[in-house]
């Protein structure tokens, strides 16, 4: 392994995402089609670590030439010394699909996502993640990451939560918030988790539209429980369906309320990909993060989820919603939100040292 600098990305270095059937580095998509990069077929309750190694070596190398590899023109690549690290710090479990909400957007919806739903799972995840544990395969700061479908009715969620809780094991948790989960709130009472619910709706009928069910209120409610247990992020999606000024001045009454102290806006990965993201996307995404500038939450900002065509017009637009919209110093305010933003992270990054739950 290169000893100076070289170009590599967090995930090629400590992370692991787990598929039905098979194992890959990420499962970051990039360059018209290409990411989710595979290391290969799995199956049974034991991780092969050297298989698993010498792939991301071999990437690691093939990613110093010419040559075009799987990972060519991904934006997460940077060119830096990487530290070793002994144990796998980021790994996503992929492993179920069931999921109580049709979103317009879902990647299941895609060619692709009707392959993965077709897959049968090879392995017990619970069995899996115990021999994780007893083998000392995570990083002492790992995080797990919930993809899905929806942990909250996924049946390895609960025993696995659990089972990372008591470890001291971080978890960020994606879920809809339709169901309530107290395995979610303990997680977040004890600083074991990040949880973060998908909205993208400031209304119940824009919220049917985009969702597929008639959930608005519930959402709401299961919100507010989690918001005051811990540590929440509720997202938007912004996207042609949802960005009108009703649906973005509704979501930032609706966080308000519920006490949400983060939000974070992206785009929808179609839209973006396609580079068909219209102005008043662009005027909804900065008029969130303005309003939740004013509120004094955490917010994302620097809108690095939009990329680098997007990013500089996002954040074009949202100094003007800062000074416009608000009456407030752009740069001032724009100032306090980074402290803020930066504070979380501080936090975030003592949340291994948690109190494990007995």
């Amino acid at each position: 392994m290169p000893t100076k600098e070289y170009l590599s990305c967090e995930y090629l270095e400590y992370g692991l995402n787990i598929y039905k059937d098979s194992l890959t580095h990420c499962c970051v998509a990039h360059s018209d089609g290409k990411g989710d990069v595979k290391i290969g077929p799995f199956s049974g309750e034991s991780l092969p670590m050297e298989t698993i190694r010498q792939a991301k070596k071999q990437l690691i190398e093939d990613n110093q030439t010419e040559a075009e590899t799987p990972c060519t023109g991904c934006h997460m690549l940077v060119k830096k010394r990487w530290k070793s690290n002994p144990g796998l710090k980021f790994v996503t479990i992929n492993d179920f699909y069931s999921c109580n909400l049709r979103c317009q957007y879902c990647y299941t919806r895609t060619e692709s996502g009707v392959e993965h739903l077709k897959r049968r799972r090879s392995h017990d995840t619970l069995a899996l993640v115990e021999d994780m544990v007893a083998r000392g395969l995570f990083a002492k700061d790992a995080t797990v990451y919930w993809g899905g479908g929806e942990v909250a009715i996924y049946d390895y969620f609960e025993p696995i939560a659990k089972l990372l809780n008591q470890h001291g094991i971080s978890q960020l948790v994606n879920t809809n918030a339709v169901v309530f989960s107290p395995v979610i709130e303990e997680g977040l009472s004890c600083r074991g988790m990040v949880v973060q619910i998908s909205v993208d709706a400031g209304t119940a009928e824009t919220f049917h539209q985009i969702k597929g069910v008639d959930a608005f209120e519930v959402v709401w409610k299961h919100l507010a429980r989690y918001a005051q247990a811990g540590d929440l992020q509720v997202k938007y999606i912004v996207m042609q369906d949802n960005n009108s000024p009703e649906d973005v001045n509704g979501f930032l009454e609706q966080c308000r309320r519920a006490g949400v102290g983060e939000i974070v806006v992206a785009p929808e990965s179609g839209e973006m990909v396609r580079r068909a993201i219209s102005p008043e996307s662009l005027e909804a995404a900065a008029a969130i993060l303005a309003g939740g500038i004013a509120q004094k939450m955490v917010v994302n900002d620097e809108a690095f989820d939009f990329g680098e065509f997007y990013k500089p017009l996002v954040s074009q637009r949202l100094a003007q919603c800062l000074a416009e919209q608000h009456g407030l110093n752009p740069r001032r305010a724009l100032f306090q939100a980074k402290l803020r933003r930066h504070g979380k992270r501080v936090k975030r990054g003592l949340r291994t040292r948690f109190t494990p739950k007995n």
